[in-house]
């Protein structure tokens, strides 16, 4: 599993900036550190830092005082930047110069910023807090992973099918994966944006919960017993149509087949992945190799 995420939103002046690397290269033994770059830019806040943003577990935000005249004694990048973590629920860590103003959103904030006098013992006071605070290993993201064994299923024609699922695994700690749904969204060149079925559900557009640090199945494709070459990307008999369908694939003929999956959540990022299905023929029979490519 990837690293815990920790924005850091600072200033970046000359004396600014060595203090805020420093601290980022000491977390980033355990956890994966993003220091947001202000560059010059008609928009408020350029969308890399927004992704950033959203796709951080954790927001670490110094403010320091500015030691020079000016109308804003702070940067007003982070102070954008803390509107949006706040606005996205993200838990924070605040630590603000003796001297500095609460201004902007600070003012109507419960922050508790965290003070320092000393920026030579900053990284010392960032690093304690976080350890005391934080923890790695979990991630606020859906991650996606193929099954073991297709499952046996006897049909109402009285064939058994093998029904291949892909893991949607919740990575939050606490948080709950609320309305997911998928779709198959292209079937090699072909676009199709079809929705898939939850395993054990017949209804494809349910919206399903996804436990913390849980787990839930999707169907992707099966194949019968009397044709196992042949997949399919439905159950035919839970559908009253299949015109705007996926045809089902020869593998024999295809030899590999890539899908593009998409799962939507209501709170958590859009998570889509790469699928590759081959076949492996032993002596137990077809089976079907499923690789997830870009999870």
């Amino acid at each position: 599993m990837k690293k815990t995420k920790i924005f850091i939103s600072s200033g970046q002046q000359p004396d600014e900036e060595p203090i805020v690397k420093n601290i980022a290269e000491i977390l980033s033994d355990h956890f994966e550190v993003y220091i947001a770059k202000h560059n010059s830019t008609l928009l408020p806040i350029p969308s890399e830092i927004l992704s950033q943003l959203e796709s951080s577990e954790y927001f670490l935000f110094i403010d320091f005082k500015r030691r020079y005249d000016c109308y804003c004694k702070c940067s007003m990048f982070s102070h954008q930047e803390l509107a949006v973590a706040m606005y996205l629920g993200k838990d924070a860590l605040c630590f603000q110069e003796n001297g500095t103003k609460r201004i902007g959103l600070q003012e109507f904030i419960q922050s508790n910023p965290i003070k320092f006098n000393d920026r030579n013992k900053l990284s010392e006071i960032v690093i304690k807090k976080v350890n005391e605070n934080w923890k790695s290993g979990w991630k606020y993201e859906l991650s996606i992973f193929p099954t073991k064994e297709p499952e046996k299923q006897s049909q109402l024609d009285r064939t058994i099918r093998h029904f291949c699922h892909l893991d949607i695994k919740n990575q939050h700690k606490m948080k709950y994966a609320s309305d997911c749904v998928a779709y198959l969204m292209r079937v090699n060149n072909d676009d199709y944006r079809f929705p898939l079925s939850w395993a054990g559900y017949q209804t494809f557009t349910l919206p399903m919960i996804i436990f913390p640090n849980e787990s839930r199945k999707l169907d992707i494709f099966n194949f019968s017993n009397n044709s196992p070459w042949e997949i399919e990307f439905l159950n035919k008999n839970i559908i009253d149509s299949s015109i705007h369908l996926p045809q089902p694939i020869n593998l024999k003929e295809e030899k590999e087949v890539k899908l593009s999956i998409r799962i939507i959540s209501s709170n958590f990022p859009t998570k889509d992945a790469n699928v590759s299905i081959k076949y492996d023929i032993n002596t137990d029979g077809f089976h079907p190799i499923i690789t997830v490519l870009n999870d």
